[in-house]
């Protein structure tokens, strides 16, 4: 059965399907782009049936280049304005340090920041999204290429960032990831950890 383990009913007994015990990343949902800015994730799979959550995307964009960003979904709608506090580390094309940076007041969290990227892939995790003594962390781990990839331009981004609004806390339900260019093609899974 999908999702199960079988598990041994003792010596002479057969082999019964189990829930797999804890530990272990769920996929819940999953989606592709091939057009418009947009990467809707979901809008209502982050409460407290996990742990912590993990998206894995891929980005390719049609013709331009490219930043992204991650917007929260809560109170019934994406939050696109600059309430977002965030700190990155990154290279840039390759560049020889680290660059670092961050703000209090920024439209979204950073995942990519390298502006010539045509093609990002990476990692976002968030921790126990319902609660609400603290606003919730957004983590990130992202690479991407140049359009002209035969140059070996690689970037790094590292990065986290949550929601904060004068008022209280603002507990996530869902996100979605907004390209800074047309999309091409895009592939996203999302999993929760039991």
């Amino acid at each position: 059965t999908s999702g199960q383990v079988l598990t041994s009913g003792g010596s002479g007994a057969s082999a019964t399907w189990a829930d797999a015990g804890g530990g272990q990343w769920k996929k819940l949902t999953s989606g592709t782009a091939t057009s418009g800015q947009d990467m809707v994730v979901t809008t209502s799979l982050l409460d407290s049936t996990y742990v912590a959550y993990k998206l894995e995307y891929y980005l390719a964009y049609a013709t331009g280049n490219g930043t992204l960003y991650l917007y929260q979904y809560h109170d019934g709608a994406y939050a696109s304005d600059t309430n977002y506090n965030y700190n990155i580390v990154y290279s840039n094309e390759n560049a020889g340090t680290f660059t670092r940076s961050g703000g209090n007041s920024g439209a979204g969290v950073p995942i990519m920041y390298f502006s010539s990227a045509r093609e990002i892939q990476g990692e976002i995790k968030i921790w126990r999204p319902y609660e609400t003594g603290y606003a919730p962390l957004w983590t990130s781990a992202s690479t991407a290429m140049r359009a002209t990839m035969t140059d070996g331009c690689v970037s790094i981004c590292q990065g986290q960032g949550h929601y904060t609004e004068t008022g209280g806390v603002k507990t996530p339900t869902g996100f979605k990831l907004y390209a800074g260019d047309t999309i091409g093609y895009a592939n996203w899974q999302l999993y929760g950890l039991t």
